[in-house]
């Protein structure tokens, strides 16, 4: 009979056993997909379930529980990756491929219509119900001084990213700012330019008025 345990899980981007893994990080991301659905990376960060990892390295990992490349699909699914992970393991044919141990799929099968299929498919067999998602419990774990060490300073570093982009920000409000200054300097040239020319057309006016003028005295002196 086939057994899944974490032995079973490598890294996506070389042969070592779940490398920068513990068997209690692993058995947390499993809970989490249990409890959260499939794709609930922004959840496992912002309630610090598993220290210093990121997006990619939770995304990467998933591929190896679940023992295929493409995920997509599955998204908001709550399901245990062991299920899914001794299926795809038991799979054979001549359409089945795999890459570093995990299935791949073809063009043919990454379609809309196919996602869909396959969609149903996990949620058809593999989806919890309801009662199975409120019972699972998820694993509180326990820092070691290395992880209280790692985690202080990946909140140095999100301190100072924080205050970057705060700085960032208060950049681009000045810009703004100036942006608008400059537009509003621009309409007030124009406005002057404007003037100008109004006033320069009523001299002319003036000026073609006055010479009428003078020219009808003129023929009316040469008249007398």
């Amino acid at each position: 009979m086939l057994q899944y345990t974490t032995k079973d899980v490598g890294s996506v981007s070389n042969d070592s056993t779940s490398k920068g893994w513990s068997m209690d990080e692993t058995q947390v991301l499993r809970q989490c997909i249990k409890k959260f659905g499939y794709g609930c990376w922004d959840k496992i960060i912002r309630l610090n379930l598993i220290p210093g990892k990121t997006h990619s390295q939770l995304y990467h990992h998933t591929m190896r529980l679940c023992g295929q490349q493409s995920l997509s699909h599955l998204k908001g699914i709550h399901f245990d990756t062991k299920d899914l992970y001794l299926e795809n393991l038991n799979k054979t044919g001549e359409n089945i491929k795999r890459k570093g141990g995990l299935i791949i799929y073809g063009k043919s099968q990454s379609t809309e219509e196919e996602k869909v299929k396959m969609r149903k498919y996990v949620f058809n067999n593999f989806a919890l119900s309801k009662s199975e998602i409120e019972n699972t419990r998820i694993l509180r774990l326990k820092f070691s001084g290395n992880d209280r060490m790692r985690k202080e300073k990946l909140q140095q570093v999100n301190e100072r990213l924080g205050k970057i982009e705060e700085a960032i920000k208060k950049k681009e409000k000045e810009k703004e700012k100036e942006k608008e200054k400059e537009k509003e300097k621009e309409k007030e040239k124009e406005i002057i330019k404007r003037n100008f020319n109004k006033k320069t057309k009523l001299n002319k006016n003036e000026k073609c008025s006055a010479f009428k003028q003078l020219a009808n005295k003129e023929t009316k002196m040469k008249k007398y």
